[in-house]
């Protein structure tokens, strides 16, 4: 797709990008990745697949700016993000995260909960709310507690929370992976109507081969490096 850059000329260019992403843990001793080399085109659904420890979710975490790498680059649009202002706020604007186990907070309400990452708030925010948690089957479950739903119902609202500052990417690590099969395939076939209707790219961290056969692109990962 094409955007301006920051002299106003117009460019062909990656929603995402890195290049020789490494990341390691516990003083260098743990690699995580080990130079990651991507390319994520706007609007793609591109599957992340690979044995458990492989760096899948740790290149998640990267993308989303909620880790630094220990080395190698990343770029939104073509903009670095160590050229950013605030990454906090490219995260929040940009960015949509689902987790495999929900992270929703106890002591909110379903309503309360999808507002929580929202800004501004108030009333044009809940009423955006409202019409997210309708679109993912859950606007008749507003006032109720995570603990009062199922497994799939929650994952309905952490997708809807995840929207809620509409984001341009949507970042999901295992979102089906402590589901029946019945609820995930529920998610899943939401999540597809979602990106469609919403115009959004999507990378999911799979382990489910189904899931990742219905994504544009599989990449696929081990012991930190894309193999495939």
């Amino acid at each position: 797709m094409r955007h301006d850059d920051a002299r106003g000329y117009r460019v062909n260019t990656p929603i995402l990008t890195t290049k020789k992403l490494t990341l390691s843990f516990d003083e260098g001793r743990i690699h995580a990745l080990n130079g990651v080399d991507l390319r994520v085109e706007e609007g793609e659904f591109v599957a992340i697949t690979g044995p458990s420890g492989c760096g899948k979710s740790s290149l998640l975490h990267l993308l989303a700016a909620l880790e630094e790498p220990d080395a190698g680059q990343r770029w939104f649009r073509g903009c670095a993000y160590e050229d950013m202002d605030d990454i906090a706020c490219f995260r929040q604007q940009h960015i949509g995260l689902v987790f495999q186990a929900f992270h929703l907070l106890p002591t909110l309400n379903v309503l309360d909960n999808v507002l929580l990452p929202a800004v501004p708030t108030g009333r044009q925010m809940a009423d955006h709310a409202c019409d997210l948690l309708q679109r993912v089957g859950m606007d008749h479950r507003l006032q109720q507690y995570p603990a009062q739903l199922s497994g799939g119902e929650r994952q309905r609202v952490a997708i809807a929370r995840a929207l809620i500052n509409q984001p341009d990417i949507l970042l999901a690590d295992e979102p089906t992976g402590s589901l029946d099969s019945v609820s995930a395939g529920y998610v899943l076939q939401l999540l597809s109507e979602l990106r469609q209707s919403m115009g959004l790219t999507m990378l999911m961290v799979t382990h489910d081969t189904d899931i990742a056969r219905q994504a544009d692109r599989q990449i696929c990962m081990r012991d930190g490096r894309v193999i495939a």
